[in-house]
């Protein structure tokens, strides 16, 4: 997943919102697999037909004075209603997990990258229920800090294994990539291996402590 970390290098704090150009600062940012082929058609649709209007959507987004569950909601929704100016009636793609690249890419020591597919399994793991539509990033990150602060800030080996094995990208200090790695490497891309019972035990124990 180290791709992932050299994303998170190359566009850190981009989009810049005070670029000149925001349709080329759109384009210009590669989204990878981190969001849906259309989810990133359509945004770089709106910044090109309307890109003081697509701007004005990550001002907001980023702004942190305004709670997160709301920008996410009013970015989803002025998306589509942007994209419904331009004549579009198929879906715009600007959910939760495009949402949460968005800001990771933005400001990674806050944010990390989202899945429903992760949000899902570790509510079920943890015996927490689910948050509504569009509320569900907002409380994923409420999960991934307390399993910072419970398991992985005080997994000394873990933390220096991970500087060792990627120095450029990861000092130790900012774990929310680190999370979601494991997350996928053990909740998802390997769900069906029996080494997750043991990862689920240790995510047991971090929640009970």
């Amino acid at each position: 997943e180290v791709y992932k970390w050299k994303l998170i290098d190359q566009y850190r704090g981009r989009p810049n919102t005070e670029a000149a150009d925001f349709y080329e600062e759109i384009n210009d940012i590669k989204f990878d697999n981190l969001i849906y082929a259309m989810a990133g058609g359509v945004i770089r649709d709106l910044a090109k037909d309307k890109p003081e209007e697509t701007r004005e959507l990550f001002i907001h987004l980023f702004d942190e004075s305004i709670n997160l569950t709301e920008r996410v909601n009013e970015f989803n929704k002025n998306s589509l209603k942007i994209y419904r100016e331009l004549g579009q009636t198929h879906g715009h793609h600007q959910d939760e997990r495009t949402i949460a690249t968005y800001l990771t890419f933005h400001n990674p020591e806050k944010y990390t990258f989202y899945k429903y597919t992760f949000y899902k399994k570790l509510c079920q793991l943890l015996h927490v229920k689910e948050a509504g539509k569009n509320q569900k990033y907002t409380h994923y990150l409420s999960l991934i800090d307390e399993l910072i602060v419970k398991y992985i800030q005080l997994d000394n080996e873990l933390i220096r294994f991970v500087k060792e094995f990627i120095p450029e990208y990861y000092s130790g200090t900012n774990h929310k990539l680190l999370v979601q790695d494991i997350l996928y490497q053990m909740l998802d891309k390997n769900e069906n291996k029996p080494d997750l019972i043991h990862e689920e035990n240790l995510f047991i124990k971090a929640k009970n402590k």
